[in-house]
């Protein structure tokens, strides 16, 4: 089921890592498209507003919901950023679980356990 890589990169002198090629589930692959399409429908939003926000706009409210700090507009790209930048992260990590640093070295024997419960949501069997 899963397809062994070459054993590649060394562990802090632990010697080589073993790598598995692991597929998405149906789940994951539509989870991922799910997230893909919400971001670029974030982007899209964005642009098509963007003509209609006012110069300064709120960047963060007191406890009574009042703005306290102002922002120019350019600041949602930052949020947009983020989140792209986090999305994108992810999905590397989801993809290529082997390059998380474990505690534990990898091993023959223990690769299926550590990169199967990586993260914590993915690798369920």
């Amino acid at each position: 089921m899963f397809e062994p890589i070459a054993n590649e990169g060394i562990v802090a002198g632990k010697g080589p890592r073993p790598k598995l090629r692991i597929p998405y589930t149906q789940l994951e692959s539509c989870c991922e498209i799910i997230a893909a399409i919400a971001l670029i429908a974030m982007a899209a939003y964005m642009a098509a507003i963007w003509t209609k926000l006012p110069a300064q706009i709120p960047g963060h409210f007191n406890i009574m919901g009042q703005p306290d700090r102002w922002d120019g507009r350019n600041s949602i790209c930052l949020i947009l950023g983020i989140v792209s930048a986090l999305y994108a992260g992810i999905s590397v990590l989801q993809r290529f679980p082997y390059i998380y640093n474990h505690h534990f070295g990898l091993t023959p024997q223990n690769v299926h356990r550590l990169l199967l419960g990586a993260p914590a949501s993915r690798r369920h069997e």
